[in-house]
């Protein structure tokens, strides 16, 4: 949205509403979202044959809003930048995905109680990820 040129107050306040949504700070993921997040692209990467960068690539490219539109290019967001939000609308995204395909990619409360588990199968196909 570009600043108003003209003296109309609503033109104003909608730019000055705009500025306040865009400079609003983000709620920020925590590690432990994170840490899952990396699990369920490591699953999927272990059931599909793919690297982690691969399958997180991959990912990436087939979520519609993971993809954006620049100057007639495509790019793909980093999930670095994700707020909370955006992190679990991803990871919610790659389970519905990975279901499609016939892989079960626990909750993260199921990770939470079998941590231990899935985190010595993930590490047996460390040498492959």
């Amino acid at each position: 949205m570009n600043r108003p040129k003209d003296l109309n107050v609503n033109s104003w306040i909608e730019y000055a509403e705009y500025l306040e949504r865009l400079l609003a700070p983000k709620p920020k993921r925590s590690a432990s979202q994170n840490a899952y997040l990396h699990v369920c692209i490591s699953i999927y990467a272990i059931e599909l044959g793919y690297t982690l960068d691969e399958a997180k690539t991959l990912l990436k490219r087939l979520c519609p809003f993971m993809v954006y539109e620049k100057n007639g290019f495509k790019f793909i967001k980093k999930t670095s930048g994700m707020d909370s939000k955006e992190l679990t609308d991803f990871i919610d995204w790659i389970r519905n995905h990975a279901a499609q395909q016939n892989i079960n990619i626990p909750t993260s409360e199921e990770y939470n109680l079998n941590r231990h588990g899935i985190d010595v199968e993930i590490a047996k196909q460390k040498r492959y990820l």
